[in-house]
C-alpha cells in the first residue's frame, strides 16, 4: 500500500505530513502541561539532545525509507533496509547516553548489517556452464 501511494508524491513532503501529524498526536499523550514535563520543555539541553535525537534516528529513517519505496526497491525488501534506524538508535545509545552494549546487541547489529548486505545483492545463476546476473 505504501509503494503505491508515495509513489507519486515528493517523498520530503511525505516525510515532512508524517512527522507533523505524529508529533501532534505524541504532544496529546506527552501530556506537556504537567509540571514536570514543562519542567523538561523549557530545559535548553533537553530541548538541544531531544530535536538532534529525532532528527538523526526519527526523521532521517523516515525520509530514507519513504525514498526507499518510490525507487525500484521491492516493497518487502524496504522495512529489513530501513532496520538501519534500529542501528542508529543503538549507537546514539551507546554514545550519547552511555548506555551499555553486550554482545547479544552486538551480534543482533551484525545480523541486521548482514541482511542488508544480502538484500542488496544481486543473484547469479550458473546458467549452461556460463556465469550470467539475472536480476529478478
Amino acid at each position: 500500500m505504501a509503494k503505491i501511494s508515495g509513489s507519486a508524491d515528493d517523498s520530503l513532503t511525505m516525510a515532512f505530513y508524517v512527522l507533523v501529524f505524529s508529533t501532534i498526536t505524541q504532544g496529546i499523550f506527552a501530556q506537556p502541561w504537567t509540571d514536570t514535563n514543562m519542567a523538561l520543555l523549557t530545559s535548553g539541553s533537553f530541548l538541544f539532545w531531544a530535536i538532534i535525537n529525532a532528527l538523526i534516528t526519527g526523521a532521517s529513517a523516515n525520509l530514507f525509507y519513504l525514498k526507499g519505496l518510490s525507487t525500484n526497491i521491492d516493497a518487502s525488501k524496504a522495512p529489513i533496509i530501513s532496520s538501519v534506524e534500529v542501528i542508529v538508535a543503538s549507537l546514539m545509545g551507546v554514545i550519547l547516553f552511555g548506555e551499555g552494549m553486550n554482545w547479544v546487541g552486538l551480534l543482533g547489529i551484525g545480523l541486521m548489517l548482514g541482511s542488508i548486505y544480502l538484500m542488496n545483492m544481486k543473484p547469479k545463476e550458473f546458467i549452461g556452464g556460463e556465469l550470467s546476473e539475472e536480476v529478478y
